[in-house]
């Protein structure tokens, strides 16, 4: 569980960083919702849920989210290739 608790740690940090504010950031592809997973004790998978408010604009651009529901996620069963990946597609969407 205590790894649990520190990639929530990391991510959440990370997400307050760049203006995390109601679940949710700006990107230039419109508002993303972002939740986090509380990974249980026997879980072996790291998950970050996330959503698209207008998935056509981020399909357009070739960002690989369900075009329907707009749910953009990441799931890995190493914590930190989980944020490594998160954080460098955020970076590349998001508004600076």
């Amino acid at each position: 569980m205590i790894k649990a608790q520190r990639f929530n740690k990391q991510i959440l940090k990370y997400l307050l960083s760049i203006g995390y504010i109601n679940q949710k950031i700006e990107t230039i592809y419109g508002p993303l919702n972002i939740y986090l997973d509380i990974p249980e004790k026997r879980q072996k998978v790291f998950s970050i849920f996330t959503r698209f408010k207008y998935p056509e604009k981020a399909i357009q651009n070739y960002i690989d989210c369900n075009p329907y529901s707009g749910k953009w996620n990441f799931h890995f069963s190493d914590s930190d290739e989980c944020i490594n990946n998160f954080v460098a597609n955020i970076e590349r969407i998001r508004i600076k």
